[in-house]
């Protein structure tokens, strides 16, 4: 079953929202949903950087490895939408 539009809608707008911010951070006019963070020159500053930044946007707290283990964009915001809609253990 899948998710509802609502749902669908505020998940895209994350995402949008999420790549806007590893553009920036990374100095890039834009970062694809699935572009590699190490591909892209990131590093651990970089990581740091982005996570404070997301947990900014979300108001959520976020561990660096969020990012280090998901990669790319499309993978953090698939963790952060679903922890904060209770997805997640927590």
């Amino acid at each position: 079953m899948s998710a509802p539009r609502g749902e669908r809608t505020r998940r895209r707008a994350l995402e949008r929202d999420i790549a806007a911010i590893w553009a920036e951070t990374l100095g890039r006019d834009s970062v694809g949903p699935h572009e590699d963070f190490a591909a892209l020159g990131g590093n651990s500053i970089h990581a740091i950087k982005i996570t404070n930044r997301v947990e900014e946007l979300v108001d959520a707290e976020l561990s660096i490895r969020v990012l280090l283990e998901t990669r790319t964009v499309a993978g953090m915001t698939d963790h952060v939408h679903a922890t904060l809609t209770g997805e997640r253990d927590r």
